[in-house]
């Protein structure tokens, strides 16, 4: 009977064999396919930015957005191939650098032989190489930044920070969608809007922060109260200076809206670490 571990390394080859071939069913979609897939993908990006950022966004910038659809629709699959074949790697005992190259290496070869694929049995068009082969080598290149600072700064750059930060942005993507959906589709107030935008942003932060960023432990209903409690209001602190920062930018400076929540949720982000790590998340024992 394997081990855990082995079962480990054995479940990441296998979803990197099933990730390779998903992408070769990709290459051999025909070209008008792949092109009524890129147009559709792009319509999507064009849908999310006005949702976001209105129709009075610059057009240039929904342009310059559809042609990286046009060119690199196939880029983020290399980079999750080569994050995939990493793990793979690197859980079989080769050392960080290494699984890195190979895992270039492999992503490298497949991309090369499924775009000589598709051109020879399915179209004639290429499929953007350079994109997929830089982003099969930016993938591992992250990781291996990350790793670098993790031992250079533990105190900073460790699970708890990192964690935060991709939850982080899940909430920022969750409060700008709900903002934009509320101000530029259903024409909402903009103060109304965002506070709309705010408590479905703080449901779902408090879930996660306390499940997966600090790993807070209560024991009682009322120690769940009080941490939820103390959250709400660091929460409606950034809140306040939230809905101040957005009047003065989109009510008296008239800019555009998405951009300027943007700006706010990046100070918001910064303000609501400090609470939750100093004043809100703490391991509470049992009385």
């Amino acid at each position: 009977m394997q081990n855990s571990p082995s079962k480990f390394r054995t479940s990441f080859w296998a979803v990197a064999t099933g990730w390779t071939l998903l992408i070769f069913m990709l290459y051999s979609i025909p070209d008008s396919s792949i092109s009524l897939l890129k147009d559709k993908a792009a319509d999507g990006i064009t849908t999310l930015i006005t949702i976001l950022f209105g129709s009075d966004i610059n057009h240039d910038i929904i342009s310059i957005a559809d042609d990286i659809v046009q060119k690199a629709l196939l880029t983020p699959f290399f980079a999750v191939l080569s994050l995939l074949f990493w793990v793979a790697l690197y859980k079989s005992r080769h050392k960080p650098f290494k699984a890195s190259a190979i895992s270039f290496f492999i992503s490298c070869v497949v991309a090369l032989l499924f775009e000589l694929y598709h051109l020879m049995f399915v179209g004639d068009k290429p499929l953007s190489i350079g994109l997929n082969i830089a982003s099969a080598l930016a993938a591992p290149a992250a990781l291996l930044c990350i790793r670098w600072l993790k031992k250079r700064f533990p105190h900073a750059i460790n699970r708890e920070t990192i964690s935060y930060i991709i939850f982080g942005v899940l909430t920022t993507l969750i409060n700008l969608l709900v903002y934009g959906i509320c101000y530029n589709t259903f024409k909402i107030h903009n103060l109304i809007s965002n506070i709309i935008a705010w408590v479905a942003a703080v449901l779902f932060a408090y879930v996660v922060n306390k499940r997966f960023v600090f790993r807070s432990k209560t024991y009682t209903a009322a120690q769940t109260m009080h941490e939820f409690a103390l959250f709400v209001g660091a929460r409606l602190f950034s809140l306040a200076f939230d809905e101040l920062g957005m009047w003065l930018m989109v009510n008296k400076l008239s800019l555009n809206g998405g951009i300027s929540k943007i700006v706010m949720n990046i100070f918001v982000l910064l303000s609501n670490y400090f609470f939750s790590k100093v004043i809100i998340f703490k391991t509470e024992r049992p009385d």
